[in-house]
C-alpha cells in the first residue's frame, strides 16, 4: 500500500457523494432481448463428444464404401443377394453400447493392427443364422434363431466376418493400412470388456438384406483406437487421398486379378521333319536328330509366343530348365552357352 494513502474511514457524507457521482454516470445498458434470451447449448460429461462433425463425416464416407463393398463380396460368397446399408453412425460411451446390445448378439472381438486397442464386430441372431444357413447350402428362408450356435456354425461366421473384414480393410486404405484379426468370438455382451465403461466410444450400425431377412451388424470402434489416425479423418485429406490413390488402386487391382490367371508354359527342346512312313516306323531305341545343338538355349513358350530362353537340367528327381533370359536377348545367351559348352 502507498505510504501517502489516507486509511482514516470515510464519513457518511462522503459515501453518499461518491454513490452520486456513480448514479451520475450514467447505468449499464439493457441486455438486449436476443442476449437475454439466448439458447443456451446443454453439454453431457459422460457422453463426451470427442470426434468433429468433419471427423465423423469422414468415418460416415469410410462405411458407407465399406457397405458398397462388403455388399458385393458377401454377394459373392453367400450366392444371394446382399445389401449392407450405413443406418447410424454416433458417440457414446462403451458401457451403453453394451447395455443396448440384444443379449442373443454375436460378438466377434478384433485386434486392428497398426492401432491399438480392440474393436467389436456384433452379428445379431437374424444376421447370423441366415447366412450360416447360406453357407451350409441351404435357401436361408427358414433359419431358427432361438438356439446357440455350434462350434461349427461359429467357425463358418468366423469366415463371414472375415470376408467383411477384406472390404473394412479397403475402405480404410486411403487412411491406414489396416490388418484387422479376429481374438476371439464371444456369445454373451456381459463378458466383453475391451474398454472401461465410461470410455468414449463410436457405434456404427448397419442394416444386412439377406433373401427374405433384415438383420443388424454393429461396429464399436473405441477413441483410443481411433485417436493415432484422427489428423486424417478430414474430408479434404480423404478426397485428395481419393484422387491420388485411384490410379494405384486399379493399377493394383488389375495386377491382382490377372496373377490368378492359369495359362500354358511349355519348353521345346527342338524341332525336326519326318515323313508319315519315317513315324510309323518308328520303334524303342530309334534316335530322332532335332535341329537344336545340345549347347544352345532352348525357347519356353508362353501361351503361342516364345517368350524366355533356358537351360534344362534337374531339380532333385525332376526335369527342369533355369531361365537365362527374354527371347529379345537370344544372340547375347546364345554366345554364353556356346562358351559354357566350350
Amino acid at each position: 500500500m502507498d505510504a501517502g494513502f489516507d486509511a482514516r474511514e470515510l464519513s457518511q457524507s462522503e459515501i453518499d457523494a461518491l454513490l452520486a457521482k456513480l448514479a451520475s454516470e450514467g447505468e449499464a445498458p439493457e441486455a438486449a432481448p436476443e442476449d437475454r434470451w439466448k439458447v443456451i447449448k446443454t453439454y453431457d460429461f459422460r457422453r463426451p463428444d470427442k470426434l468433429s462433425k468433419d471427423q465423423m463425416r469422414t468415418l460416415q464416407l469410410i462405411h458407407e464404401t465399406f457397405g458398397r463393398l462388403a455388399s458385393s463380396s458377401l454377394s459373392a460368397y453367400l450366392r444371394t443377394a446382399v445389401q449392407l446399408n450405413l443406418v447410424s453412425i454416433e458417440q457414446g460411451v462403451y458401457g451403453e453400447y453394451v447395455e443396448r446390445i440384444p443379449p442373443d448378439t454375436i460378438l466377434h472381438i478384433l485386434s486392428m493392427e497398426p492401432l491399438p486397442g480392440s474393436v467389436l464386430i456384433g452379428l445379431d441372431m437374424v444376421a447370423a443364422m441366415t447366412a450360416v444357413d447360406r453357407l451350409l447350402g441351404g435357401s436361408g428362408l427358414s433359419v431358427d434363431t432361438s438356439r446357440t450356435p455350434t462350434e461349427i456354425e461359429l467357425a463358418l461366421l468366423q469366415s463371414f466376418v472375415t470376408n467383411m473384414l477384406r472390404a473394412l480393410t479397403e475402405a480404410w486404405n486411403r487412411v491406414v493400412d489396416l490388418n484387422p484379426t479376429i481374438r476371439d468370438v464371444v456369445l454373451d455382451p456381459r463378458y466383453v470388456q475391451v474398454a472401461l465403461r465410461s470410455d468414449p466410444v463410436v457405434v456404427i450400425a448397419f442394416e444386412v438384406g439377406m433373401v427374405q431377412h433384415s438383420g443388424t451388424v454393429t461396429f464399436c470402434l473405441p477413441y483410443v483406437t481411433l485417436e493415432p489416425v484422427l489428423p486424417k479423418l478430414t474430408a479434404q485429406l480423404w478426397f485428395a487421398s481419393a484422387r491420388r490413390g485411384a490410379g494405384a488402386r486399379q493399377h493394383e487391382l488389375l495386377r491382382r486379378n490377372l496373377g490368378g490367371v492359369k495359362i500354358d508354359l511349355m519348353v521345346e527342346l527342338g524341332s525336326t521333319t519326318v515323313t508319315v512312313q519315317e513315324l510309323m516306323d518308328l520303334k524303342q531305341g530309334d534316335v530322332v536328330m532335332l535341329d537344336r545343338p545340345v549347347s544352345a538355349p532352348l525357347d519356353v513358350v508362353v501361351g503361342n509366343h516364345r517368350k524366355f530362353l533356358a537351360r534344362p537340367g534337374r531339380l532333385g528327381k525332376r526335369m527342369a530348365v533355369q531361365i537365362l533370359g527374354k527371347v529379345e536377348e537370344q544372340d547375347h545367351l546364345e554366345k554364353e552357352a556356346q562358351d559354357l559348352a566350350s
